[in-house]
């Protein structure tokens, strides 16, 4: 984790005067910093802020961290950045990274019990009764069906494709009735 947030940090901090990015010369923690720090929450802590913040003050990578409340305003003005930098800094990680082997992998089906690993997360947009009214997605091809649960749903299905690091390297949303 700590080479990923040197990596992060150097080609964010090189980066960002390219995009045209000035710090505010009271600030602190610089915004090279701010965006590291939600590349890492991303990438390590499932999004949780809180939890960055106490992992770089418990390591002290940066001298001056700021408090959650105060991260969480800086990092929406940086917003467009981050969503620039995004792209390029996945790139990257793809190629850096060796991987052995791949595989098809889902993650915790938050609505309802969480189906076999098989590589397919159905995303349900309403509950089955309420398909024939769903404004969402009219079509019928939304209706899907998961054979290890015996059961239909109605909404997408998400198909992640990740090595053995559990980096994802592609990521596919498809109507629930399509079976590939």
């Amino acid at each position: 984790m700590l080479n990923t947030t040197i990596a992060a940090f150097c080609i964010i901090d090189d980066l960002l005067p390219l995009l045209g990015h000035k710090d505010d010369q009271e600030t602190k923690t610089p915004s090279s910093v701010i965006l590291t720090l939600a590349v890492l929450s991303a990438l390590h802590t499932g999004g949780n802020h809180k939890k960055t913040l106490a992992f770089a003050k418990d390591f002290a990578l940066f001298s001056h961290l700021p408090s959650p409340s105060r991260f969480g305003r800086r990092i929406h003005p940086l917003q467009p950045y981050l969503l620039a930098l995004l792209p390029l800094l996945s790139r990257l990680w793809r190629d850096l990274h060796q991987a052995q082997g791949y595989a098809l992998d889902t993650f915790p089906w938050v609505y309802g019990p969480c189906p076999s690993r098989q590589g397919i997360v159905p995303l349900p947009l309403c509950e089955n009764i309420w398909a024939p009214r769903c404004r969402l997605a009219p079509e019928r091809v939304y209706r899907g069906y998961i054979p290890s649960q015996r059961v239909y749903f109605y909404g997408f299905k998400l198909h992640v494709l990740e090595d053995d690091g559990f980096f994802a390297h592609e990521v596919a949303l498809t109507p629930g009735a399509c079976t590939t």
